[in-house]
């Protein structure tokens, strides 16, 4: 699936821990950021591989604000419509 991430046209929001070991964030967090267009990077330090146990306030915060990029999407559209 990788090869097609590049075609990834929605606001995505990454978030990884600095500690994540298992899924390491400067082999796939941060390429991933590069390859999608629209997409944010947010780096929780000294957090490990299971972010959303641990910053729960996190996760919730980065879906509300992917909920407004795509609603501000949204408005440009009807906009131009």
């Amino acid at each position: 699936m990788y090869h097609r991430y590049h075609q990834i046209q929605v606001p995505v929001a990454i978030l990884s821990g600095t500690e994540d070991k298992i899924v390491w964030p400067q082999y796939h967090a941060r390429p991933l950021q590069k390859t999608i267009a629209d997409a944010t990077l947010e780096m929780l330090p000294g957090v490990g591989h299971m972010l959303h146990h641990i910053q729960t306030d996190a996760v919730i915060a980065a879906v509300h604000r992917m909920v407004e990029r795509v609603n501000e999407r949204a408005r440009e559209f009807a906009l131009a419509g």
